[in-house]
């Protein structure tokens, strides 16, 4: 006779067995194995002054490098190689979309990845830290105002470089994705070992206390949210900075991102930098 124990415990080996299962064919991923080279270009403002001097440089220098420690399961670094200066004010205050693509036009660097610093995100576009391209696009840029180069922030960018989303995505309404994972693959990051994830940024709600989620919201199925607080995609590493990571599945969309965006016949691929 099964009783109603066995069939919980059944129930349970059933999910840990499908949760080893999604962990091992997450784990199959190419290994890059590639330092990027990232080229800088800094701004300076209406009278000259630089928005990163010498000292804030080799901060930054060390911050680029450090967040290589976040990819290694994949083989990934960054190292900053050449640095630029932007005789042009204006774009020391970013204001629209289009100044960045404007500034990428004028000063990119071929097969190297492009870092624009400058002092900061005006209001019109909501006082963010930094936008970051994809390794797909013809140009290979991010952009990010000064203040915000940390082993972290430029290690969130990257992973948008290599072609993921924000855990909570999207990224202006609660996400679609339901607890239980049936459409992890279609909603929120489209990625199926990050649990879906009801941040709104700007939202006055309590998400996050002593590195605990406190929200208690819950999706179209009635279950309470248990996103990774600690994954790098996420928004909430500044409340919680110990333990942060990416997950497989981000690893494995990473590699395929990359690879998808060169040509595996070229002796010399011009995606390579």
């Amino acid at each position: 006779m099964i009783s109603l124990q066995h069939l919980k415990s059944g129930a349970l080996l059933v999910v840990i067995l499908l949760f080893l299962g999604a962990t091992m064919y997450n784990r199959n991923y190419k290994k890059v194995n590639k330092k990027f080279l990232v080229t800088l270009h800094i701004t300076q403002d209406q009278s000259g002054v630089l928005a990163v001097d010498a000292a804030r440089l080799a901060e930054i220098r060390t911050a680029i490098a450090d967040a290589s420690d976040f990819f290694t399961p994949i083989g990934i670094s960054f190292e900053v190689g050449d640095v630029y200066y932007i005789d042009n004010y204006q774009y020391d205050v970013i204001s629209t979309e289009e100044e960045l693509t404007e500034m990428s036009g004028k000063y990119d660097k071929e097969n190297r990845l492009n870092l624009y610093l400058f002092s900061m995100f005006d209001e019109e576009m909501a006082g963010g830290c930094g936008l970051a391209g994809q390794v797909t696009d013809a140009n290979k840029n991010l952009f990010m105002s000064q203040a915000c180069v940390n082993p972290v922030s430029f290690a969130h960018e990257m992973g948008h470089f290599f072609g993921l989303l924000h855990t909570f995505n999207p990224d202006d309404f609660n996400t679609t994705e339901l607890v239980d994972g049936s459409n992890c693959d279609t909603d929120g990051d489209q990625i199926c070992d990050t649990p879906a994830d009801p941040y709104i940024p700007g939202s006055a709600t309590g998400w996050v206390r002593d590195c605990a989620f406190i929200y208690e919201g819950q999706d179209a199925n009635g279950d309470y949210y248990d996103p990774d607080i600690e994954n790098i995609m996420s928004y909430y590493f500044e409340s919680c900075a110990c333990g942060l990571h990416f997950s497989p599945g981000q690893f494995k969309k990473m590699s395929e991102t990359y690879f998808s965006a060169i040509d595996p016949l070229a002796t010399n691929p011009v995606c390579v930098w």
